[in-house]
């Protein structure tokens, strides 16, 4: 999982106010991140998907709309 995290950091970038980082999990293929629409890598993967949505999610997210809105519903 270290490795997979550290690939993680390689695609990040300083952010401004009204950029988008968004986290994209497709089966099989992994998950891809992207910055402003532009892909900046893909982590191959199930397990590394779980633990990161697990950090940012939580075992309580904060609320049925924030879950609606992270699955796009």
């Amino acid at each position: 999982m270290r490795g997979n995290f550290d690939t993680l950091c390689t695609f990040m970038q300083d952010l401004k106010v009204g950029n988008q980082l968004a986290f994209a999990y497709a089966p099989g293929k992994g998950t891809t991140v992207s910055v402003n629409g532009a892909d900046k890598g893909t982590i191959a993967g199930k397990e590394f998907a779980d633990a990161m949505f697990a950090c940012w999610i939580g075992p309580k997210p904060p609320g049925e709309d924030f879950k609606k809105a992270l699955l796009g519903g």
